[in-house]
């Protein structure tokens, strides 16, 4: 998977699918709309069938590092994303922190 952040909303996804298949298949592009405006977010994660078109897409550098790729004249930043750990969430109400003792909301 390839993070790509900068994208305008201009630039489609054939475009973007035209220059970064030069590193390899791509299996799919993941964009996200944002619920308020419906409009595409500025970035993208590029699932490419291999793991080696990914590194081709980043020079082979890992992580944090990024590399700048042009579509004309626009310039997109492109990383592997970083792998977070599971979070924990807690529900906000009728949470009890640690040993305390709380009251049951009836």
């Amino acid at each position: 998977i390839l993070f790509v952040c900068g994208l305008p909303e201009s630039l489609s996804e054939e475009e973007i699918s035209e220059f970064f298949d030069q590193f390899g298949t791509i299996e799919k592009i993941e964009t996200v709309i944002d619920q308020d405006t419906q409009r595409r977010k500025h970035f993208c994660f590029i699932v490419f069938t291999s793991t080696e078109a990914v590194e081709k897409a980043v020079n082979g550098k890992n992580p944090p590092r990024s590399v700048v790729h042009k579509i004309g004249k626009f310039r997109l930043e492109c990383r592997i994303p970083r792998r977070r750990p599971d979070r924990i969430t807690y529900p906000r109400r009728n949470y009890c922190p640690g040993s305390h003792h709380c009251e049951t909301p009836s």
